[in-house]
């Protein structure tokens, strides 16, 4: 999904690229609520691989207002910092 979304950046289909980032961040949803460390790994590696076509959509300036307000979205909805207390809490 990363590489599609980055190729329809590419292609200048931001509105596509914008549906994988937002599966994507859906999927790691699905994965960080699990208070696990080893979830954690995954969903931390999926949050930081889905940032790439999100700055790539800035560098080429191919984001309109819209997907901006989606993307803030996605990454409020996604704080990596608060998904790290409940897997701590549960290792211990």
């Amino acid at each position: 999904m990363i590489l599609r979304a980055r190729a329809y950046l590419q292609d200048d289909q931001p509105d596509a690229a914008i549906e994988d980032v937002q599966l994507l961040y859906f999927l790691a949803g699905t994965i960080g609520v699990e208070p696990l460390l080893e979830s954690l790994s995954v969903y931390t590696k999926i949050c930081m691989a889905g940032r790439v076509p999100i700055w790539e959509g800035l560098v080429l300036d191919q984001w309109k207002p819209v997907h901006l307000a989606k993307i803030q979205a996605i990454l409020e909805k996604h704080d990596l910092l608060k998904t790290v207390k409940p897997a701590i809490l549960g290792s211990t």
